[in-house]
């Protein structure tokens, strides 16, 4: 006959045994309930996001956006940034621009001399092979054959096949290129470090040096035609041409932060930096004003982009994607994004 001591030993085992196949099971059912909340249920958009930086951002008609950073990351929108999905890239390396023709054809461009492209809308990502291990940071395409690409140490790179090869134009140098914009076939511009202007009027077979008048850094370019268009860089700093980038004279600006990103629409534009400073301007560039609304974060926004005079989008630091259907006086944070 047992013992009561001992008997209550065994009862004591025995609860332990059971509460620790409890807490397992309890805890594999969370994990489980958790993996499947990633791929059935949206997730706040901001609660996972808080870690990434969207350096770009790509937008075409009909709501499809997307957005690249570190991580390796793309997010893709098909309702105007409402929700977002995740894409898988195949990479881990940081994505410093993203560039989309249509709703289907796609490049993205980062570190190691990574090149994506997609022809499904991103759910698929095949990487090319570039040549090059610098820095790539900005990518530009006009059908699906032609692109460009620019990056660190004067990288700039050139296809006609769509990608299938890439060929290096222009000399080596100690000095990275920021942003590359190309209007057709001939006429193409590419800015960067130490105040560089690059103009080509051969498709990128040569380029000459434009004068920048302050010869501050440049970030972001964009142009409205083969004539008209505008940089931004540091110490808020904005040029404007008129003649395809062969002169540029300076605009008034109200903010000494740098600036990252730039767009413009017939006579209205806006701009964003750092410290999530925002400017617009309703003459074309020539004069910027900080608005009496701004677009509500404090971090780096690196991208903006607008399709017409009242949709638009920005990206930036700590997971920030924002959008505007009223020509930038509100905006607004994505609801949901869902792991693909």
């Amino acid at each position: 006959m047992n013992s009561p001591k001992k008997s209550r030993t065994v009862k004591l085992i025995i609860f332990a045994v059971s509460t620790l196949m409890c807490c397992c099971l309890m805890a594999m059912g969370l994990s489980y309930a958790q993996n499947n909340q990633d791929i059935s249920k949206p997730v706040p958009f901001n609660q996972r996001l808080y870690l990434y930086n969207f350096y770009g951002l790509s937008a075409v008609s009909g709501g499809h956006i997307w957005a690249a950073g570190n991580f390796g990351t793309i997010i893709y929108s098909s309702d105007g940034g409402r929700t977002f999905y995740k894409q898988r890239s195949g990479v881990q390396s940081e994505l410093f621009d993203i560039a989309f023709l249509d709703r289907n054809n796609g490049y993205a461009v980062g570190r190691f001399g990574v090149i994506l492209k997609t022809g499904d809308g991103g759910r698929t990502w095949s990487r090319q092979e570039s040549g090059v291990t610098d820095t790539l940071s900005s990518v530009c395409f006009l059908n699906t054959t032609t692109g460009w690409i620019v990056g660190s140490f004067n990288t700039i790179l050139h296809t006609t096949d769509g990608g299938k090869t890439w060929k290096k134009q222009g000399e080596k140098a100690d000095r990275v290129l920021n942003r590359v914009y190309f209007t057709d076939e001939k006429h193409g511009l590419a800015v960067g470090e130490f105040g560089t202007i690059l103009k080509t009027t051969d498709g990128g077979t040569n380029w000459t040096e434009s004068k920048n008048p302050e010869g501050k850094t440049l970030f972001g370019l964009c142009f409205s035609d083969v004539a008209n268009g505008w940089a931004v860089g540091m110490d808020g700093y904005i040029i404007i041409t008129t003649d395809g980038g062969l002169t540029w004279k300076s605009a008034k600006t109200p903010v000494n932060e740098t600036l990252y990103g730039i767009s413009v629409i017939g006579k209205k534009g806006w701009v964003v930096g750092i410290k999530g400073v925002y400017c617009v301007t309703e003459d074309g560039g020539e004069t910027w004003t900080v608005p009496p609304y701004d677009i509500g974060v404090r971090s780096w926004l690196g991208t903006i982009k607008f399709i017409d005079e009242q949709k638009g989008f920005v990206s930036g630091g700590g997971g920030t994607i924002r959008l505007t259907n009223d020509g930038g006086k509100s905006w607004n944070t994505p609801a949901a994004l869902y792991q693909d």
